[in-house]
């Protein structure tokens, strides 16, 4: 099972060398809209090929994350991450809701906002 982490010690990891591959499990068009700085998208249902060509080496540090506490989607891809071999997979739970609540900043890959929210509130983008 992956280890859970919070914002702060996600801040702490990627200032370490060499920085954890921090992935996003929300489908693409909330990646666009924010995401944590230096974050690659996967969503959570993404193919195991997918996720190999993406992620090539079992052994890189991956801190896996989606929108908060109840969407489930990074704790999905953190589990199927271990499945297909990789060693450490962390999960940080609380997601994007978490991170704002640290009071850090986000990346913006355009400047709208789309409809609905990307955190936990029973939209399509989370598993629950």
């Amino acid at each position: 099972m992956p280890k859970l982490v919070n914002a702060l010690e996600v801040r702490e990891r990627l200032q370490t060398k060499p920085a954890p591959v921090l992935v996003e499990a929300l489908p693409e068009k909330y990646f666009q809209d924010r995401h944590l700085p230096g974050a690659i998208n996967l969503p959570h249902d993404s193919g195991d090929a997918e996720i190999r060509r993406v992620l090539p080496n079992l052994e890189t540090e991956v801190i896996v994350y989606c929108a908060s506490g109840p969407c489930q989607n990074s704790g999905i891809l953190a589990r199927r991450l271990e499945d297909l071999g990789f060693v450490h997979v962390l999960d940080f739970h609380e997601g994007k809701e978490g991170w704002e609540r640290a009071g850090y900043d986000f990346e913006r890959a355009r400047s709208i906002r789309l409809g609905g929210s990307a955190w936990g509130d029973g939209s399509p983008a989370c598993v629950r």
